[in-house]
């Protein structure tokens, strides 16, 4: 399965992948990531769906390594980092397994990336 992080990321490519607003990305992440029922449920603390509170922290982690950028509110583009090597970003595997989801550092590793320190 594909980590949160590529979702997010292939769901603003399949929209933009330039000045995508966050109502398409929510539209899109279903095409990237199967939707579980804990996914789809209320969030305890916010009147929304789990989903979309773990797609908007997702942004704000991809968004402080410089793999998306946010336009305005709630409108996000993606860097051209991300564009350049969007091949990898499909190509992740390493989403929810028995010990859950590696972090943003992991996996920038993993898809071949430079970690936020060496950029």
């Amino acid at each position: 399965m594909r980590t949160w992080y590529s979702a997010v990321v292939l769901a603003i490519h399949d929209k933009g992948p330039k000045r995508v607003e966050l109502q398409q990305i929510y539209a899109a992440i279903g095409k990237f990531r199967a939707l579980s029922d804990y996914d789809r449920e209320t969030h305890p603390k916010y009147p929304q769906e789990n989903f979309k509170h773990t797609t908007r922290s997702v942004l704000v982690k991809l968004k402080k390594y410089g793999l998306v950028e946010q336009d305005d509110r709630a409108v996000y583009s993606l860097a051209k980092k991300s564009i350049v090597r969007i091949e990898a970003f499909g190509a992740d595997t390493y989403g929810r397994s028995v010990g859950g989801e590696i972090d943003l550092e992991e996996l920038i590793a993993k898809l071949g990336f430079m970690s936020r320190k060496e950029a």
